[in-house]
């Protein structure tokens, strides 16, 4: 050790300052007196609670209702004149239609229909009708004519024959197909 190194050493013995310019080496496990460790603790991110979705309103249906009248002949009575000539059938009956929609008619069919005629025989076909109008606005009431064209001529028919129509079905959105009667008979010749 050099001279300048043995005067210091009581002075680095006691301060610890110097040790590395005479060849020694620090602890570095040893931390300077004084000297407070600080650990910074980072919090973890708060977690965002569920938040709950209004329940949804149903929205009511809307609903349907209707009232069918009987239906009946208007005229009651077509002359069927010299020859051939074609005439219309033409029955009516209302129609009230209830709740908050339309109703459409999709269709009218005759049923239990009779032909019967003086000194001889007819027939009428079953089938759909004409018919108008063919929607019925909500809360409203139509009358709904039906119409449907036949054939006729005076020669060999008599003095007259008759159309009885047994039933009616009417076929529209509002539920299943409804039978109304027809209250009177149809008479041509």
């Amino acid at each position: 050790m050099n001279r300048r190194c043995s005067l210091m050493w009581p002075f680095l013995m006691l301060s610890m300052l110097s040790l590395a310019s005479c060849g020694g080496k620090a602890d570095p496990l040893t931390a300077p007196s004084g000297a407070t460790a600080t650990a910074t603790v980072t919090p973890p991110p708060a977690t965002p609670s569920p938040t709950a979705l209004p329940t949804p309103t149903a929205t009511p249906a809307l609903t349907c209702s209707l009232t069918l009248s009987d239906a009946s002949f208007e005229p009651q009575r077509l002359a069927c004149p010299a020859g051939t000539t074609t005439q219309t059938v033409r029955l009516v009956f209302d129609l009230a239609a209830g709740g908050e929609l339309p109703i459409t008619l999709n269709k009218v069919t005759s049923a239990n229909v009779i032909c019967r005629i003086s000194g001889g025989t007819c027939t009428w076909a079953e089938r759909s009708l004409s018919f108008t109008p063919s929607v019925v606005p909500a809360g409203t009431r139509a009358q709904i004519v039906v119409t449907q064209p036949f054939t006729c001529g005076s020669s060999g028919n008599g003095p007259y024959a008759e159309l009885i129509f047994g039933s009616l079905y009417v076929n529209t959105s509002c539920g299943p197909a409804r039978e109304i009667k027809v209250t009177n008979l149809f008479f041509f010749g």
